[in-house]
């Protein structure tokens, strides 16, 4: 190989070792991502189970500050902290809906469900209605489920019970997913607490 030769080979070895600076690595995704989720079956005592019941559940209604992809946490009263890189794999209103709905059904033994608004609903359904008031938490604290709520006739809107609701479940740590557990037992509380204002109904 003559000395041309050698000169050209340096010159492309050179050139092919600078393409990874030319086309760098994608960076790692730093979020992670989480979702509510129904809390794990217990048994019911069958006095408790109304199958007979149809229920039509309106979606959860909560605040425009919790409204966003990132999850949040309180740090005082009056300020709350961004966890720019924990993010809601849903939007949090539909998620507490979802888990909600869930937890309320096996709660009552029913399977005669619909989420309002539903042309396909059961004329003699109970309308369930839900408004989250607070639903934040302080790390290695507490978290706050505060709602209103409203059970109604579906057919004619009439009322047939109403009441607030403030649940507080202990956070055992300070992850991030520990909170998100602690936010998914505050809905099943209030599903049990649901359900025990239904089961006075019929």
């Amino acid at each position: 190989m003559n000395l041309k030769n050698t000169f050209l080979l340096a010159a492309i070895a050179a050139t092919l070792s600078g393409c990874g600076s030319l086309f760098p690595k994608p960076e790692q995704d730093p979020a992670r991502y989480y979702v509510l989720n129904t809390a794990p079956a217990k048994p019911v005592d069958k006095e408790n189970l109304r199958p007979q019941i149809a229920l039509s559940v309106a979606r959860l209604q909560i605040p425009a500050y919790l409204d966003r992809a990132e999850i949040l946490c309180r740090r005082s009263p009056n300020r709350l902290d961004i966890l720019e890189n924990d993010l809601w794999l849903e939007p949090l209103g539909k998620a507490c809906t979802r888990v909600f709905t869930q937890n309320l059904a096996r709660n009552l033994g029913t399977e005669r469900l619909a989420l309002d608004p539903a042309l396909d609903v059961y004329g003699d359904a109970l309308q369930i209605q839900v408004s989250v008031l607070k639903f934040d938490g302080v790390f290695g604290n507490a978290v706050e489920l505060r709602t209103r709520w409203r059970i109604s006739k579906f057919e004619n809107g009439e009322t047939l019970a109403s009441g607030e609701c403030d649940i507080k479940t202990p956070l055992t740590g300070t992850s991030p997913e520990i909170y998100v557990e602690s936010m998914s037992a505050a809905l099943e509380t209030l599903a049990e607490k649901i359900a025990g204002e239904v089961r006075k109904l019929k």
